[in-house]
């Protein structure tokens, strides 16, 4: 049974002055008062393992389960960037493991 749904990720220029990563989508709580949420994941650092790509957003979700009764509740990841180009994809993470990659796509400029 699924807990995440509807994933997207986007940049978008707000009022011609900087950029923002919107990363969207929906995950499985079973209650409405456990309120999901994305998280920047701190990255460990293994002295075998090659540098984490920084092009790539890794995001840890807390507070989301595959559970019964099923209810999804939208939540949402906002960060500034440097450049509009600053992140080509987004990784969540549950439990230490990658459950979704999510390729981040321009949008238009937004009207503040």
């Amino acid at each position: 049974m699924p807990f995440l749904r509807k994933w997207s990720a986007r940049t978008i220029n707000v009022a011609g002055t900087r950029y923002e990563l919107i990363v969207a989508g929906e995950a499985n709580t079973s209650s409405l008062s456990i309120i999901p949420k994305l998280v920047k994941r701190t990255p460990v650092l293994d002295e075998d393992e090659p540098e984490p790509d920084p092009e790539i957003l890794r995001l840890d979700i807390v507070h989301a389960a595959s559970v019964i009764p099923e209810l999804f509740i939208p939540i949402q990841f906002i960060e500034e960037l440097q450049q509009a180009d600053q992140y080509k994809a987004v990784e969540i993470y549950y439990n230490d493991c990658i459950i979704e990659k999510v390729i981040v796509h321009a949008n238009s400029e937004i009207d503040e």
